[in-house]
């Protein structure tokens, strides 16, 4: 075998892309693998410059290249590629001879990479914050426990149902801390997607209120409904867990005995539920980090929290399509807002019925 043939072979075979060009650069040889990445077939009267992002044949061809550039394909689709072009004298005159790596793999594994290593990281940081924000917990049922048991007989009703009290209270805190986790979870790993039905707002929100109300401890719980529609389309889970979480809030940052509002509204445009609260408010330089995961207000004292519960609230509100609001002004409460629109008539003829 002569060395042309053994030169076509490689040519032709080559898995990253080869051409020649000449002092104008024009393609006057590729292989393949060129047309290929670029979604041509092979094809006369065209530059180079054609195929790579905001780049000219003249500015390529000035001085001896290998970069990264963004490659462009014949459908417009852009790709990253690494392309090297060099200038070979010839006889009578010279020419560039290139080669294109496409680089769509190594970006895309460096990027599965990069995730999974934050992936890493936040199961690492959510291990630890568990077993800080479990030890109070933990601590509070062991030694209301250890004092019903060991002096039973001696405790009257009340103080017997206080330290029952107490230890609910701590289960619940366990339980949010561990809701926040996995939504969290579920939230960086992708893998929710909303289940929209058809249901009652007005029925929704006093049920939550019902069921609120026996965490609310001396706060007072109030629900209003403005409008005449009641019905929905949403996620009704989703949605509880939001309404939830800012409920949860205003009850641990609001003072004893306060007053803890629950609007919904049915308009036009879709739907507003807003939790509205006199607490110690939220610092105004510290808002806009207000739905950052793991951040809390620098007046949230020894209050308990993961920081987590407003990043989750905003990712779920925004599965739905809606968008959170807040106004807070600290030591005056704050107003949270989750406001959705309609659903298009063709979405909404395929939700499943009244849940």
């Amino acid at each position: 075998m002569n060395k042309t043939t053994i030169f076509e072979a490689l040519f032709e075979r080559a898995a990253d892309g080869l051409l020649v060009t000449d002092r104008d650069g024009n393609i006057l040889l590729a292989n393949p693998a060129f047309w290929s990445f670029f979604g041509w077939k092979p094809h006369k009267d065209v530059q180079i410059g054609q195929f790579l992002d905001g780049q000219t044949s003249q500015r390529l061809l000035s001085c001896d290249v290998a970069q990264e550039f963004t490659g462009i394909k014949k459908d417009g689709t852009k790709f990253p590629v690494f392309f090297s072009l060099v200038r070979v004298p010839g006889d009578d005159d010279h020419y560039y001879i290139g080669q294109v790596h496409d680089l769509s793999r190594e970006k895309s594994n460096a990027s599965s990479l990069a995730r999974e290593q934050q992936l890493g990281q936040l199961k690492s940081r959510l291990v630890s914050m568990a077993s800080h924000e479990f030890r109070s917990p933990l601590s509070q049922i062991q030694l209301s426990a250890s004092l019903i048991e060991r002096y039973y007989q001696r405790l009257d009703q009340s103080k017997i149902m206080a330290h029952l009290q107490k230890i609910r209270l701590a289960v619940n805190d366990m339980t949010d801390t561990l809701n926040d986790f996995l939504s969290l979870e579920r939230i960086e790993a992708g893998t929710f997607q909303p289940d929209l039905r058809k249901f009652d707002l007005v029925n929704f929100g006093e049920d939550l209120c019902a069921q609120m109300r026996l965490m609310a401890g001396n706060h007072q719980l109030l629900y209003q409904h403005n409008g005449r529609e009641r019905l929905i389309n949403s996620d009704r889970n989703l949605l509880k867990h939001c309404v939830i979480n800012l409920l949860s809030n205003a009850f641990k940052y609001s003072a004893l005995p306060g007053k803890i509002f629950l609007r919904t509204q049915i308009n036009p445009e879709g739907y507003v539920i807003t939790v509205s609260d006199r607490g110690i408010g939220i610092p105004q330089d510290e808002q806009k980090k207000l739905f950052e995961p793991f951040f809390r207000a620098s007046n949230s004292g020894a209050v308990s929290g993961t920081g987590l519960g407003l990043h989750i609230v905003k990712n779920y509100v925004r599965q739905l399509g809606g968008e959170v609001r807040v106004r807070s002004h600290e030591n005056k409460g704050s107003t949270f807002s989750l406001s959705f629109p309609a659903l298009p008539a063709q979405i909404a003829s395929s939700v499943h019925p009244v849940a």
